[in-house]
């Protein structure tokens, strides 16, 4: 088992990001433009987390998984977790999304929503098993397929 913690992301992250993202086959593969933005603070108020395994050999950080959520009112909507394909399955996933969730409800959220694609019933049990609901769908929201998306909210945030 890998030992990482989660941290925020800093600007120096983005390629990181943006190379994670691109070999996560369902996160969304933003282009570096895009990160790059984000920590320019340009758009959306965002919090964007990070799970960094230490290198005890150069004590350089790899980039194993990341959270992006996006405060907007009272609530926070989960735009994107992901986690390498070689290091899915050890816990990485849910300590990003409990962070992501303490840090959300810090700044004022009353909820976190999301959606998620209605055939990704593995996503969906991980979201249902950390309390979150089915509020609906969004009829051919997905792309590459054209796929319906299930929308899931917690309310109220709690770990």
């Amino acid at each position: 088992m890998t030992l990482y913690r989660v941290r925020e992301a800093v600007a120096e992250d983005a390629v990181p990001l943006y190379e994670l993202s691109a070999n996560v086959e369902e996160a969304p593969h933003w282009p570096l433009a895009a990160w790059e933005a984000i920590f320019r603070g340009e758009g959306a108020e965002r919090i964007v987390l990070v799970a960094v395994a230490e290198n005890e050999v150069n004590s350089s950080e790899e980039i194993l998984g990341l959270a992006v959520l996006t405060l907007v009112s009272d609530f926070a909507e989960l735009e994107s977790i992901a986690v390498a394909p070689k290091r899915q399955r050890q816990g990485i996933g849910g300590s990003l999304l409990v962070a992501g969730i303490v840090s959300a409800s810090a700044r004022g959220a009353q909820s976190l929503e999301l959606e998620v694609r209605a055939s990704n019933e593995r996503a969906r049990k991980f979201y249902q098993t950390r309390g979150f609901r089915e509020q609906g769908r969004r009829a051919a929201y997905y792309s590459d397929p054209v796929e319906d998306a299930v929308l899931m909210e917690l309310r109220p945030l709690k770990v």
